[in-house]
């Protein structure tokens, strides 16, 4: 197996696809929960602001995993257009019950 890909000037290897699912599965939870909260909101500063801790809680995210948010953004990039770091992705989220 290929260690790394490259994709848009950058590698890839195993352990940042690692920290991508990573990322992804908690970038996944903090948007559910948002939409959740946000059906139940009427006032639209106060949607504002949960737009805004939501964007903030994304790249914490991000970053707790090692990453900045650019270098998981062109990977998710790579990733719609790239089948092999789709399928290495999905392998991911697949072992850890997310898809």
């Amino acid at each position: 197996m290929q260690d790394s890909k490259n994709f848009m000037g950058s590698d890839i290897g195993e352990s940042e696809m690692d920290k991508v699912a990573e990322a992804y599965k908690s970038i996944k939870s903090i948007k559910e929960n948002v939409h959740k909260e946000m059906t139940a909101l009427n006032d639209s500063d106060e949607t504002l602001q949960k737009l805004e801790k939501a964007g903030e809680d994304m790249v914490r995210a991000v970053e707790q995993q090692g990453l900045d948010f650019e270098t998981y953004n062109e990977a998710m990039e790579a990733v719609k257009t790239d089948d092999e770091l789709r399928r290495s992705l999905n392998k991911r989220l697949q072992s850890s019950g997310e898809h």
